[in-house]
């Protein structure tokens, strides 16, 4: 383990093979009514069905790990065994070999895994349920090195927030620990641009959308932000410019019964505190999940959201001028 790793590095991690019964596939007469996760191990459709996407990928993750001899898991596929939050998810699980060897030609990747060369020392490696995967400072700085800036800086703003006991300077050390490595670069800035009160992943996504892409008009983005309306205190999730709040709520917010209400309870609970906000000289724009993805020219349609909003409050301001 880490040296000076978070209380409870890995303790918890969630037991996929005992939650969904993984089956040998070798004791199966049929495999009518289950889905392969490896050559070697199955899971009843029953069970498996109902899970969201990201929970197949840790659960698959899981899995390949079972059947690894030697291997290690270990970037994004690690994150999710240990409870990092990361938007979207994966169909491919990382692994890599530890020390200095490299893996064979893709020819011979198992169906669904992708070896990675990451020169990974085995005190970087943890053993949990079975399974070998990367200790978690190194998982945050695997991701960064292999997924960029972006992936990087959600799971550390992740990380914290899940770890709140851990200083930044413990992060930094951890991190950046050892010999120079490549990709150092963007750990550091990595470490430079998360913050330790991001909510969610998506409001970690969307803040450093905003900032690499360096829109014009955006002068200032603050997070966790709270205003004072009715008696109550009211969070907002990104605030841009000290007037444009930001809010992200995934899909499940809206099912029926979530956090114990109904959904039109919570689509008029939203929109009494949205009228709140509105009152004190805000404007709120909401953002799907969908609105952050990037297509091939590097934009997204928050980039619009936020725009508009920009050119609508300076053409606002030019005719009350006028």
């Amino acid at each position: 383990m880490d040296a000076g790793a978070p209380a409870g590095d890995h303790a918890g991690m969630r037991n996929w093979g005992k939650e969904l019964g993984f089956v040998d596939v070798r004791g199966l007469s049929d495999r009518a009514g289950h889905t392969l996760l490896t050559a070697e191990i199955a899971v009843t459709d029953e069970l498996w069905t109902p899970l969201a996407p990201w929970e197949k990928s840790a659960a698959r993750a899981f899995a390949v790990g079972l059947t690894m001899d030697t291997a290690v898991v270990c970037g994004k596929s690690a994150a999710r065994l240990i409870g990092i939050e990361l938007p979207g998810w994966e169909d491919t699980v990382e692994v890599t070999y530890p020390g200095k060897r490299k893996p064979g030609g893709q020819r011979y990747w198992p169906e669904g895994v992708r070896f990675r060369y990451r020169n990974l020392g085995e005190d970087e490696v943890v053993e949990r349920e079975g399974i070998r995967l990367t200790a978690i400072y190194r998982t945050l700085r695997d991701i960064a090195v292999l997924h960029g800036l972006a992936d990087g800086v959600v799971a550390l703003d992740s990380a914290r927030r899940r770890w709140p006991e851990v200083s930044m300077q413990t992060w930094r050390s951890g991190l950046l620990r050892g010999p120079r490595f490549k990709g150092v670069g963007t750990v550091r800035r990595v470490l430079d641009l998360s913050v330790p009160d991001s909510d969610s992943p998506q409001e970690s996504l969307a803040r450093i959308r905003l900032i690499i892409a360096d829109l014009p008009g955006v002068e200032e983005i603050r997070t966790q932000v709270r205003f004072e309306a009715d008696g109550r205190s009211y969070p907002v999730d990104l605030l841009i410019n000290e007037w444009l709040v930001l809010e992200f709520d995934g899909d499940i917010k809206y099912e029926e019964g979530a956090f114990g209400r109904t959904t039109r309870e919570t689509v008029l609970k939203e929109r009494e505190r949205e009228v709140l906000l509105l009152n004190l000289g805000l404007q709120v724009r909401r953002v799907r999940a969908r609105d952050l993805e990037l297509d091939a020219d590097g934009w997204c349609p928050m980039f619009g959201i936020v725009l508009d909003a920009l050119r609508g409050r300076e053409e606002l301001g030019r005719k009350i001028r006028d």
